[in-house]
């Protein structure tokens, strides 16, 4: 698939399917940019092997999209370093605190919910415009087999995955008309290296983060 010219957005982008989707996009054409919650120190390793792969410049944007300032802050920082507003977009980010329900803390659900659905709905709003305008874009979310069929303590997971396959369909339904297309894709689990840069403070602190 030949995406020459084009720019694609991904989030989740140091370790897991976020690494291995770039690569592919790169490969295919694509300029990348990606996006995650650590700092450009800690990812520096892991941003130059995929640029080495790539054969081409990765650049890179922290975001905690658990926090709508720092989103709100990318958004405005991608606008400056791409005016005329990127192409692709892969909602890839996630994460999961296993738990069975009667234990499951409000706080973890409200994580869940936050980075799996609303960012995903955050930056498909902002982005959807510029592509809009060009009459063609691509807005691909990665959901999961967990978000079709329920599983044991993943009731804040399943809920949010669900759900973004219900704003899939609902951005899918009204950006048609304009060239934008907008999919789900539902894995189960994926043999890949799921955190490839996470650091030892970062371990101990979400020892449940999962980008996949």
């Amino acid at each position: 698939m030949a995406l020459n010219g084009k720019t694609a957005l991904v989030t989740g982008i140091c370790g897991g399917m976020g690494s291995e989707i770039a690569r592919y996009l790169a490969l295919s054409g694509c300029t990348i940019l990606g996006i995650d919650r650590y700092d450009a120190e800690t990812v520096t390793d892991n941003i130059e092997k995929l640029t080495q792969i790539c054969k081409k410049e990765v650049r890179y944007f922290e975001c905690n999209l658990l926090k709508r300032e720092s989103i709100t802050d990318l958004c405005q920082k991608i606008d400056s370093a791409v005016p005329a507003g990127i192409d692709i977009l892969v909602n890839n980010a996630g994460v999961v605190f296993l738990d069975l329900l009667e234990n499951k803390t409000l706080e973890g659900f409200d994580e869940e919910i936050t980075v799996n659905l609303t960012a995903p709905f955050h930056l498909s709003k902002h982005f959807f415009v510029s592509m809009k305008k060009k009459g063609w874009g691509r807005i691909v979310n990665i959901s999961s087999a967990f978000g079709l069929v329920g599983s044991p303590k993943s009731t804040g997971y399943s809920a949010a995955k669900a759900g973004l396959i219900g704003l899939t369909r609902g951005i899918a339904v009204e950006a048609a008309q304009y060239g934008v297309t907008c999919n789900s894709i539902c894995p189960c689990t994926v043999d890949t290296n799921r955190e490839t840069c996470r650091s030892e403070s970062y371990e101990k602190e979400y020892h449940n983060y999962s980008d996949c």
